[in-house]
């Protein structure tokens, strides 16, 4: 199913977080620009995982990747230099995130 969230203030949490999670797809999940905080998506040790059609209208990181277990993490956008909307902990292997 489509997801889509709207809060009725700005709010610094992010809007979903997964742990310890093996083959998540993510597919078109909206939500307006109140997610203020550190990234709108935070994930930690993910693993085997796609997510697609995102478009977040807010400036900050749209995602963030940390634990040393994160690996084949495919991410789909609608819009270019999705690179800039990932913020990857320094224990995350570069390689383990591909865009396309």
């Amino acid at each position: 199913s489509d997801i889509t969230v709207f809060v009725d203030k700005e709010d610094f949490r992010p809007l979903m977080k997964f742990d310890d999670v093996t083959n998540l797809i993510l597919d078109n999940i909206q939500t307006d620009n109140l997610h203020v905080g550190s990234c709108i998506l935070d994930f930690k040790s993910v693993k085997n995982s796609t997510i697609r059609n995102i478009d977040f209208p807010t400036k900050n990181y749209w995602f963030r990747f940390t634990g040393s277990q994160t690996e084949n993490i495919k991410i789909q956008s609608l819009k270019q230099q999705i690179d800039q909307r990932v913020n990857l902990e320094k224990t995350v292997n570069k390689k383990s995130v591909l865009y396309y």
